[in-house]
């Protein structure tokens, strides 16, 4: 079952999938391209909540340096 494990961004997804392992894997989609896989869904879903924030504080570096042009 596919769960969306950050709250405010529906595009993040975690689902069971068989990815070149003995057994599924809990993998982290975001707009469908790959994250990466954990072995357990809240490790997927940390793995999930730490892009988010990564790609966040990008975008709000990126607006910034925009700001100084």
């Amino acid at each position: 079952m596919t769960c969306h494990p950050v709250a405010d961004d529906p595009r993040y997804t975690v689902d069971l999938e068989h990815c070149g392992y003995e057994t599924p894997r809990h993998v982290v989609r975001f707009c469908g391209d790959w994250v990466g896989q954990m072995t357990s869904r809240k490790g997927a879903e940390l793995l999930a909540q730490a892009s988010h924030e990564k790609r966040r504080q990008a975008f709000a570096a990126m607006l910034a340096d925009l700001e100084k042009v």
